[in-house]
């Protein structure tokens, strides 16, 4: 088992830290994933279980290197990530992601998890 600790500061320069929290969660699998996502997919299916074999995901860090959206399910309104920028879902139940890239190039996304 690993432990996964994350800490979120957020800082007005000339102001000081406005928010400070570290948090940690003990994980029994851990791994990075990337995916090449052509431009003009829609809905591109990531089933973590089936590709890493956790059951339960607890954190997922995803980050891509062109504009891309993403959602857990069809039904759900799309997340915009833009390019270089990094999303971080922590003390959630993700079974899988959707990842649509309309950017005009394949984008590289990068996705970390870990779960149980």
């Amino acid at each position: 088992m690993s432990t996964i600790r994350m800490k979120l500061e957020l800082e007005q320069v000339g102001y000081g830290i406005m928010f400070s929290k570290s948090l940690s969660l003990s994980e029994d699998e851990i791994g990075w994933q990337s995916y090449e996502v052509a431009t003009a997919t829609a809905d591109q299916a990531i089933a973590f279980n089936l590709t890493t074999g956790v059951a339960a995901i607890d954190i997922v860090l995803i980050t891509s290197d062109y504009q891309i959206s993403y959602r857990q399910a069809v039904t759900d309104t799309a997340i915009t990530l833009d390019a270089g920028c990094v999303h971080v879902l922590w003390g959630t139940d993700i079974s899988a992601l959707l990842l649509t890239n309309a950017s005009g190039s394949t984008a590289l996304v990068k996705i970390f998890i870990a779960g149980t």
